[in-house]
């Protein structure tokens, strides 16, 4: 029994390290290793363990064991809602830190004050500590600044501004266009308002996915408002969702359909050079040069969308592609 639980606690630690390492480098998998490792430790080795010298010592160091599975539990659990942004995560975290120091250090001094703990008492406590400098030290190294969210944040209410000021500019030259029953300016604005809305459902999607159906950030018309979303540092939903959503791709594969076709639209009305050099620039579509791969390059959807990203980035980054098209749009709208 000994020899297997030796061996389980070494693999469970070396699978979790994997996984914390394929995590920095946003590796696939990563969140199975990380999962499968912690959830093992917790409910099959640390038990398995814990009881095997409980009945190798007898009952009197019953608390010791008790402190020792309270405190590993509530670490590892805290951990794992920290590592993949599960609500309460910040709580569970306030907890669980100090209760090395507060609960199993005081209870295990108080049981070995006179006599030297046994070997296998040692392993556990040994692989307690690994685990904790493991988990926290990843913690650390996973960890994102508020300013850089702020900043993120910040920079996509921006790009929601000049999206509401181009439409409201161009909602304007519509009405001023309306007499003149233009076909083109009529497609200009149906097919506008249809792509905005799509990026705008795509972005209540994922708030919806991540903060629940509830979610203040989302306002009676369907429009998010950035400053008021919750789990802004989540990743694992916002990457399932715009890149593997329909199993062989995601949201983001059909969003490049739609502003494909509608930069062609616009390339069909455009009258001259310059204009359909910059709607090409706005709405660009194609491969480009990696920024984190030199040498190599990317599809649209991973420069846009890349697998990990936090959902603050992902939605920056439809803002910034909605206050495109508007700015598209408008630069259209000035040839009538």
């Amino acid at each position: 029994m000994k020899k297997l639980i030796y061996i389980s606690g070494i693999v469970l630690v070396n699978l979790f390290v994997i996984g914390t390492i394929c995590k920095l480098l946003h590796f696939p998998g990563a969140n199975i290793f990380i999962l499968t490792g912690l959830v093992l430790f917790t409910v099959a080795l640390l038990p398995m363990a814990l009881i095997n010298n409980y009945r190798s010592n007898g009952k009197e160091k019953g608390s010791l064991y008790i402190a020792a599975y309270l405190t590993s539990a509530l670490i590892l659990v805290s951990a794992m809602f920290k590592i993949f942004h599960w609500p309460g995560a910040g709580y569970l975290m306030m907890i669980a830190t100090p209760l090395p120091f507060a609960l199993f250090l005081p209870v295990f001094l108080y049981h070995n004050r006179k006599h030297e703990p046994k070997q296998s008492l040692n392993f556990i406590g040994v692989m307690l500590l690994l685990v904790y400098v493991a988990v926290f030290s990843s913690l650390l190294a996973l960890n994102v600044s508020k300013n850089v969210i702020n900043g993120i944040s910040i920079t996509a209410n921006d790009f929601s501004s000049v999206t509401k000021i181009y439409e409201q500019n161009s909602s304007e030259k519509y009405k001023a266009l309306k007499s003149s029953e233009n076909p083109d300016v009529a497609g200009l604005q149906q097919k506008s308002e249809i792509i905005c809305r799509q990026i705008e459902e795509v972005k209540a999607e994922l708030v919806r996915a991540i903060d629940g159906e509830d979610s203040p950030a989302i306002d009676a018309a369907g429009n998010v408002d950035i400053s008021k979303v919750i789990n802004k540092t989540e990743s694992n939903t916002s990457t399932a969702i715009m890149n593997g959503k329909y199993e062989t791709y995601g949201e983001a594969t059909v969003l490049k359909k739609s502003v494909a076709e509608y930069c062609a639209y616009l390339l069909a009305l455009a009258e001259n050079d310059n204009l359909k050099q910059l709607i090409t620039s706005l709405l660009n579509t194609s491969e480009g040069p990696s920024e984190v791969n030199p040498g190599e390059t990317d599809t649209w959807e991973m420069r846009y969308f890349p697998r990990s990203a936090y959902l603050i980035t992902i939605l920056g980054n439809l803002c910034s592609l909605e206050s495109n098209v508007r700015i598209a749009e408008s630069c259209i709208l000035e040839q009538y």
